[in-house]
This record gives structure tokens, C-alpha cells and sequence, in this order.
């Protein structure tokens, strides 16, 4: 029988993954999911999205509402390795080619990690007209709802 010992929420095998993630995030996932100004301090917050990459606002994953909360891990990976959310393409700066060197066992340390990140609201899609987003001060879909 093992003995699991719960920390802030999370098993400590839970707790291993994240952390594992986090530093996974940090290297591949900050430079473009988190929008800093001028002085590299997050314009939103982090990991919430907004950044423009090749004529498209990086998404939100944190896991509000607004981010990836709907997402469950078997969803996480089949994105990232299709490069479609359902019958949606990602945008191309998302190309899976980008996570073949990637495991799955990583991209479930990212999973574990992302949830939890602080969630935070700011909606970003780019399936929508670019409109002014008040909190990070550009131009991408969704931006009118924040």
C-alpha cells in the first residue's frame, strides 16, 4: 500500500508533475503565453495570453474560464499533437511539429502545471475580429470583452 501525502491540494506525486511542468512552461511555453511590457513584467498576467505572433494573439491557459479550464489532459495532449482544438486548426505558430521532441509524460507534467497557475480573465480569440482589449492594450478577438 502507498501513502499519499496531500500538499496544498496535491498529492505529492501531483505536486512532482507540476513542478516538472513548470519548469517545462518557463523554457518553452512563457516567451510567447505570457505578454510583458517594456521592463518584461506581465502586462495581464501569466500565461495569459494576448502576445501578437505571427498575426496572432497567444492564447490564455490558465484555467479560467476565459483560458483552458474546459480542458482535460486526454484534450491537452490530442491538441498539442494535432494541432486542432475539435475541428478548429491552430493557429500556425502551434504547429505540433514544435512538440515532437516532447513526451506525453511531459505534456501531462505541463497539464498538471497549468492548473495551478492563478486563473485569470482575459479573453483572447482569434477565431473573432480583432477589437481593443482594455486590459493589455491591443487589438485581438475577444479583445472587447475584456
Amino acid at each position: 500500500m502507498v501513502a499519499v501525502l496531500a500538499v496544498s491540494g496535491l498529492s505529492v506525486a501531483a505536486q512532482n508533475d507540476a513542478a516538472r511542468g513548470e519548469q517545462i512552461v518557463r523554457q518553452k511555453c512563457d516567451t510567447c503565453h505570457t505578454f510583458r511590457d517594456e521592463k518584461q513584467q506581465p502586462v495581464v498576467g501569466y500565461l495569459a495570453g494576448g502576445k501578437m505572433i505571427a498575426g496572432a494573439a497567444s492564447p490564455n491557459l490558465t484555467p479560467d474560464a476565459s483560458g483552458i479550464s474546459y480542458y482535460d489532459e486526454k484534450m491537452f495532449l490530442q491538441t498539442l499533437r494535432t494541432g486542432q482544438v475539435g475541428a478548429r486548426k491552430l493557429k500556425p505558430a502551434m504547429n505540433p511539429v514544435l512538440f515532437k521532441g516532447i513526451t506525453d509524460e511531459e505534456l501531462k507534467a505541463v497539464f498538471a502545471y497549468l492548473k495551478t497557475v492563478p486563473p485569470i480573465k482575459h479573453r483572447v480569440d482569434n477565431t473573432e475580429e480583432p477589437t481593443y482589449c482594455k486590459l493589455c492594450r491591443q487589438k485581438h478577438g475577444g479583445g472587447s470583452s475584456n
